[in-house]
């Protein structure tokens, strides 16, 4: 059985990837942070999926869950988790933008680099970005853009440095998806996504989790050092109509 860890694995994107890699018959270790009720039956309910609890905005934290760690042997690593803080050029603090930092960069490129030589000579790693950052800026958090930007150049760097050990690294870069995160969205700002979106609608974390799947799967064996874009076609519209 081949072992993978995903973080953000208890909401979101994260569940719907551990979810989903248990189902298929990966041996998941999921990382989450608060959820502790979620977390708990999402392991009682799926089989081969332990969920371990890491702050990944504490750096003491990820080192130790990297110690952890060390000695099992991954075939793929997983990042999900993510926040996005309502920063902007009259809001800017540095607890925003430390947070925002460590979760969405920092504790990904640990992980990794912690983990190498537990990653299997010929595994993956996936990246969760996003749109807003992969491809252009988002009014509504300078750090969030920043960071998923950072993380999605690095994965290609990855792709480069790890390849005598034939390490595969890509990225997925979503748009809007239907998770706790856009909860937070107005009504009107979701439907006018939508009507710009060619699909019709937002994104379901299960169709994102779908592509991950696939990155870490035999059928992408000479997919590399690549970001994927899974928007439903928003960003092919140039908005003028």
């Amino acid at each position: 059985m081949k072992n993978v860890l995903v973080t953000g694995a208890s909401r979101g994107i994260g569940k719907a990837v551990a979810e989903l890699l248990s189902s298929e018959g990966y041996k998941v270790y999921g990382v989450y942070n608060q959820s502790k009720e979620q977390a708990e039956q999402i392991q009682k309910d799926s089989s081969n999926l332990e969920m371990m609890q890491c702050d990944l905005s504490d750096n003491t934290a990820v080192d130790k869950l990297i110690v952890s760690l060390k000695a099992t042997p991954f075939y793929a690593i997983i990042n999900v988790a993510g926040i996005a803080r309502g920063d902007n050029i009259t809001g800017f603090t540095d607890e925003d933008w430390t947070e925002s930092l460590a979760v969405n960069f920092l504790s990904p490129v640990k992980l990794i680099l912690g983990l190498q030589e537990s990653i299997e000579q010929g595994g993956s790693i996936v990246n969760v970005t996003s749109c807003y950052g992969a491809l252009w800026g988002m009014d509504m958090s300078l750090s969030y853009s920043a960071t998923k930007a950072a993380l999605s150049n690095t994965t290609k760097s990855l792709a480069v440095q790890l390849r005598a050990r034939n390490i595969r690294a890509n990225a997925v870069a979503p748009s809007i998806v239907d998770t706790d995160m856009t909860a937070e969205d107005t009504p009107e700002m979701l439907s006018e996504v939508s009507r710009r979106t060619p699909v019709g609608r937002i994104a379901k974390s299960e169709e994102v989790a779908n592509v991950v799947s696939f990155l870490i799967s035999e059928k992408a064996s000479y997919v590399n050092a690549q970001t994927i874009i899974v928007d439903g076609g928003y960003s092919a519209w140039d908005g003028t109509y």
